[in-house]
């Protein structure tokens, strides 16, 4: 059972690894050409986004050490403003989108590779994984929040007139986006604080380089 854990736990992540690789790449053609990144991202984005509820569900089933408390509030927050961007055509051209989904995507990729191979039975993650896990995220969360907060509002003005949103489920969803571009911020300071206390436990000389979520 354990065995059949690791193995799917490895593709899993290694499949979310290769995907987020292919968003950023495509990502950094389109802003090389001067275009949004959303209309050749998006969709795969939506779907990355989706599936990260399998996330939650490893941390409740137990196969893996995130906590549901850590893992569910950050796909709670990613699917909202997912969603926003999905449902609003006119924020799919704004520069918060490609500066989100910058920070998204190097996060990512260095994250999945990280689990891939700390899933595995028969590798340990380098040192040099091991440090930009628990070092990136110090710039490139902030980063995303702030694109995150910045997308949501823009979004305010357009959530009424929306095509794919009719008028009593725009109004609702842009009083529950008015609460999250504040709530944000606390849940910003949780993960943070959660993330600098993994930092210390696995960059600390006592660690070991052994095998820690």
């Amino acid at each position: 059972t354990m065995a059949l854990a690791a193995a799917y736990l490895v593709a899993y992540n290694g499949v979310c690894w290769a995907a987020w690789g292919w968003v950023f790449v495509n990502l950094c053609m389109e802003l090389y050409l001067g275009l949004s990144s959303w209309p050749r991202v998006g969709n795969a984005v939506v779907l990355l986004q989706s599936i990260a509820f399998l996330e939650v569900v490893h941390g409740a089933v137990g196969i893996t050490r995130t906590p549901v408390s850590a893992a569910f509030p950050q796909f709670f927050a990613r699917g909202i403003v997912t969603f926003v961007a999905f449902s609003i055509p006119e924020v799919q051209r704004h520069t918060s989108i490609d500066v989100m989904l910058v920070a998204w995507s190097l996060t990512e990729i260095v994250r999945y590779l990280y689990y891939g191979i700390n899933a595995s039975w028969f590798l340990d993650p380098p040192a040099w994984l091991i440090w930009a896990r628990y070092t990136t995220f110090l710039p490139l969360y902030p980063l995303g929040a702030i694109a995150e907060c910045w997308l949501i509002v823009t979004s305010f003005q357009y959530q009424r007139v929306s095509p794919l949103l009719p008028p009593p489920f725009g109004t609702a969803l842009l009083y529950f986006c008015y609460a999250y571009s504040v709530i944000i911020w606390p849940g910003l300071a949780y993960m943070y604080t959660y993330m600098l206390k993994m930092r210390k436990r696995n960059l600390s000389p006592k660690s070991g380089g052994k095998k820690q979520h």
